[in-house]
């Protein structure tokens, strides 16, 4: 039976990351810490020394808040607790590919450099993957190489491991079966991510296309126009980007790389745009003060009955969101104005300069007319 090693078991230092969010976590990410010493043997005392002198490395010479991955399984079958798997880790990301973390759970592997994974290793990491992986990120179902993520330029985690991964000896069941084909794209849901590398064709590159351009996103062009077809280039990117940043989005949720999200918005119809933030010549939607101010007071403590002012909570969940002050996990798409809701609104209250009960999170005219001078709504009522 696997052995889970919580973090205060190898640690005193306290776990530092941001909280992943499960609809952005597609895949894990295997690596190795490329060491040449034999590490598969270790005892449980010498892992925890190993796990130290990472984490130092980690803080102390690279910078980084915590130690990169966010687990290790070690050559006896033990799991390792680290960053933890509620955190962002630090193990993938690239200038080509910013928001990697966001979107793998990193795992080390405790093995030198020409080590073969131990079987122990491999059913340790099948039963975390399929008991603690997957109950937490449900879309996590590919298992990947470090040097297999987009824009990596290494050799972790290493052929060997490689080897396991492409003979699907490293799977979420431990049982060695190589892991199911994926089924053909259906022409209408969300292909995945892996449809959308630079350079690659795929069929629903070119119906992203053909909504960019229904939704006016295609000034970047070769010179001859922007033409949809199956290859996702460069210009697709930098218009998928462009579309990103008109929902309020930075940061990894505008890497011009299509998610699930960014995929549902493209496909609504382009006349109504209803998550597009308004331009200098659009008048923008209206919210209602008084409608929003009760939302805020009767929706935290009933989610599960209708919302109270579903429009115009939706549009300040999105302003929120791209004030940097909400998390798009918590648009529960229903338009209950939440306590996570009324969290975000204090905090854009206190960055008014409010204090005590002026932030409370329930809007004020003031506050919200500000947010509203922001983010392109008007203010009624």
């Amino acid at each position: 039976m696997t052995s889970y090693h919580d973090r205060d078991d190898w640690t005193s230092e306290d776990q530092s990351g941001e909280d992943m969010d499960p609809d952005d976590v597609t895949a894990v990410a295997i690596h190795h810490p490329g060491d040449n010493r034999k590490l598969t043997r270790r005892s449980k005392w010498r892992i925890k020394r190993l796990l130290r002198s990472w984490w130092r490395y980690h803080v102390r010479t690279r910078g980084w808040r915590d130690i990169g991955y966010q687990v290790a399984v070690d050559g006896a079958g033990r799991v390792w607790e680290l960053r933890g798997l509620e955190h962002v880790g630090a193990h993938c990301a690239s200038a080509a590919n910013p928001s990697a973390n966001r979107r793998t759970v990193g795992v080390l592997f405790i093995l030198g450099n020409g080590e073969q994974p131990t079987q122990r290793m491999l059913d340790a990491f099948g039963d975390l993957y399929r008991d603690r992986i997957l109950p937490r990120y449900p879309k996590a179902r590919s298992v990947v190489g470090h040097r297999q993520v987009r824009g990596a330029q290494t050799a972790c985690p290493g052929d060997e491991v490689i080897d396991h991964i492409e003979a699907g000896t490293i799977d979420g069941d431990g049982s060695g079966a190589p892991n199911p084909p994926r089924p053909e794209w259906d022409g209408k849901r969300f292909p995945g991510e892996s449809a959308f590398e630079i350079g690659q064709s795929h069929p629903a590159v070119k119906l992203l296309d053909k909504r960019l351009v229904a939704h006016g996103y295609d000034r970047h062009h070769d010179g001859d126009g922007y033409q949809p077809g199956p290859t996702y280039t460069k210009w697709t990117r930098a218009n998928v980007r462009d579309f990103q940043q008109a929902q309020g989005w930075t940061g990894s949720g505008a890497d011009g790389y299509p998610g699930p999200e960014t995929w549902a918005r493209l496909m609504e119809p382009a006349s109504s745009k209803p998550d597009r933030d308004p331009g200098p010549s659009d008048e923008g939607p209206v919210v209602d003060l008084s409608k929003l101010r009760k939302a805020a007071r009767t929706d935290p403590p009933r989610l599960s009955s209708k919302a109270a002012y579903p429009s115009g909570t939706k549009v300040i969940e999105r302003a929120l969101v791209a004030e940097g002050l909400l998390s798009r996990r918590y648009r529960d798409g229903v338009g209950h104005f939440g306590s996570k809701t009324v969290k975000a609104y204090g905090k854009w209250q206190r960055k008014c300069g409010y204090r005590g009960a002026d932030a409370d999170g329930v809007p004020g005219a003031e506050s919200l007319r500000r947010l509203g001078d922001r983010r392109g709504f008007r203010v009624t009522g």
